[in-house]
């Protein structure tokens, strides 16, 4: 199914605002009615502990409520974005997460009640609607980068290159999808959509892509020769569909279908995290993941991160993704992670980054002590993919795989 583009929602200026929002469960009646106590009492908890000034809510419905606050429309969407992400954050891996899906929804009076009365499969096309159109608002005023261009049928697949920087050794390979102008000229200059914006352009639909990176993964490691074997491939997942009950299911079992093997030569690489996540959740995300994965990576845009809640999380690795950040605030973001690498090393994590445009940037990053290093400045996109070696500094970037090129044809 070609992923949809939803248009930004036009906002008023005044302060003052008002967000009605509604949750519901997207399982059947007879268990929604069943779960439904248990349900309420956790988001009364929840609220009672995350809302407080310059927001307030009042309840309206046992599920539905009404939230303002003396701020912008703009601060307004922003926290309502953020509570979204916090309520799922809080039932993620207990009882209350197996009720259903957790669906959540703003509007006016007249788009909340028939959010409420709707079925359950329109209801989570409202609340996707919805939480694109939020996400897009929240964006707006910045400086965004177009999504991609939607193509027919599978994306074909290219390689980056990443760098273990203290041994000049280039060590492993995030596979990334090909952009849709690269695929149509057809002229052989090849261009890539980067992970964390692409698992973002498709949504719900994002663990398909994980999925399908997976088998890719798995195929070439078993057909591999003994060289290649050993090579280590970036396995990306979004964290939207971390915090997906059916997405985590779904993820789960497509692992069965792959020798466990394999996975000692993936990173997981969990993409688009907040700077302040939850701890509950970290904590359960390392519980159900660091025994399938020995090489776990945490994907941040944000240098202002908590480091004091992944620490005891067994992550291997925490990434600086620069291409979600605005060129006006590159440097400043790019300066401050590199100032933490101290305190990342003395919490046994080791620092990383992509996006990397050229070598006084990497050198900038290689002074400061950082382990992994991806983007122009290391490789060009690559059809394919070499075993671990060593490489010239002066030979970067690498133009092109130095012993196999294994195609870029769609898996």
């Amino acid at each position: 199914m070609k992923p949809q583009e939803t248009q930004p929602q036009k906002v008023d200026n005044q302060t003052g605002a008002v967000r009605v929002v509604s949750l519901r469960l997207s399982n059947s009646e007879a268990e929604r009615a069943r779960n439904s106590a248990n349900f309420v009492r956790s988001v009364d908890s929840f609220l009672e502990s995350e809302v407080s000034a310059p927001f307030h809510y009042q309840k309206v419905t046992p599920t539905a409520f009404a939230f303002n606050g003396k701020c912008t429309p703009c601060e307004l969407d922003s926290f309502v974005g953020l509570l979204q992400d916090r309520m799922l954050e809080f039932l993620f891996g207990t009882d209350r997460d197996q009720d259903g899906q957790v669906l959540f929804f703003a509007g006016s009076d007249i788009d909340v009640a028939r959010f409420v009365s709707a079925s359950d499969e329109d209801a989570v096309r409202m609340a996707d609607a919805f939480h694109k159109a939020l996400h897009n608002r929240i964006q707006n005023s910045g400086v965004k980068t177009p999504p991609p261009t939607p193509v027919e049928g599978l994306r074909n697949l290219l390689y980056r290159g990443i760098l273990l920087c203290p041994r000049k050794v280039m060590l492993a390979y995030a596979i990334t999808p090909e952009s849709h102008e690269s695929q149509i000229a057809g002229d052989g200059h090849k261009s890539d959509i980067d992970l964390g914006r692409y698992l973002d352009f498709r949504g719900r639909e994002a663990i398909d892509f994980s999925i399908r990176i997976l088998a890719k993964i798995s195929e070439q490691l078993q057909t591999a020769s003994e060289a290649y074997k050993k090579s280590v491939l970036v396995l990306p997942l979004a964290y939207n569909s971390l915090m997906s009950r059916q997405d985590r299911e779904k993820f789960y079992a497509a692992l069965k279908e792959h020798p466990d093997w394999v996975r000692n030569n993936m990173i997981l690489s969990v993409f688009n995290c907040p700077a302040q996540p939850g701890s509950t959740i970290l904590q359960r995300f390392a519980a159900g993941f660091s025994p399938l994965f020995r090489t776990i990576d945490w994907q941040i845009s944000d240098p202002d991160f908590d480091l004091s809640v992944l620490a005891g999380c067994q992550f291997h690795s925490v990434t600086l993704d620069t291409y979600t950040i605005p060129d006006k605030y590159r440097d400043k973001t790019i300066s401050k992670f590199l100032n933490r690498i101290p305190e990342m090393k003395h919490e046994n994590i080791r620092p990383a980054i992509s996006g990397v445009r050229d070598r006084l940037e990497l050198a900038d990053c290689i002074t400061a002590g950082m382990i992994y290093a991806s983007g122009d400045a290391i490789t060009a996109t690559l059809p394919g993919y070499a075993p671990a070696q060593l490489v010239d500094m002066n030979d970067l970037p690498i133009m092109e795989p130095t012993i196999l090129d294994l195609g870029s044809k769609a898996a």
